[in-house]
């Protein structure tokens, strides 16, 4: 599920429920930064239960057993916009 700021046409968070008491969490702050809305900090949220033995393997961090639980805050900064590169490396080159 996706919870969209619809002013400033930006993610806000982001929630992942698949099944059986998984859930993944972001939230999504964000800065201006010439002229655009550019993400300063995410926080995510982990709660994944212990796998079972020849069960789904999407989301195994080779704990086996146990629960994977815990924050991340990821934080970015020092951004630069525009900084002097060539239009030319951006647009689409066709291979015929």
């Amino acid at each position: 599920m996706l919870t969209i700021d619809v002013e400033r046409n930006v993610i806000r968070e982001i929630k992942i429920l698949p099944a059986e008491g998984r859930e993944i969490i972001a939230v999504i702050d964000y800065g201006f930064f010439d002229g655009f809305d550019l993400p300063v900090r995410i926080n995510l949220q982990l709660d994944i239960p212990p796998s079972e033995p020849g069960g789904a393997k999407e989301f195994q961090f080779g704990q086996g057993g146990k629960r994977i639980s815990g924050k991340v805050e990821i934080t970015y900064s020092y951004y630069k916009v525009n900084s002097g590169l060539s239009d030319e490396i951006f647009k689409e080159k066709s291979f015929r």
